[in-house]
């Protein structure tokens, strides 16, 4: 499974935000990929729910998380090794 996570979160106020969220991500997928700043692509056997309970701990109120599943054809402006990526897990 292919899921889209993005964020922002209040980060002058907790620089660390930023690198817990990173290393929490890098260190419960299977593959990642980071095609924007706070956005990653992370292939993964669990669904949206278990993502968003392990990163919510992480976050304050005036944080912002989405994460949605990717699947099937998607669009946008990224190198060809980006779409490649995608493509092969986007099903």
């Amino acid at each position: 499974m292919l899921l889209l996570i993005s964020y922002d979160l209040d980060a002058p106020r907790r620089p660390d935000s930023y690198a817990k969220v990173k290393e929490t991500i890098e260190g419960n997928a299977l593959a990642t990929l980071r095609p924007l700043y706070s956005q990653w692509l992370v292939e993964t056997h669990e669904d949206v729910d278990a993502w968003t309970s392990r990163l919510t701990p992480l976050l304050s109120q005036q944080d912002r998380l989405l994460i949605v599943r990717v699947q099937g054809r998607a669009n946008g402006y990224l190198p060809p090794a980006t779409w490649t990526w995608i493509n092969e897990r986007a099903t």
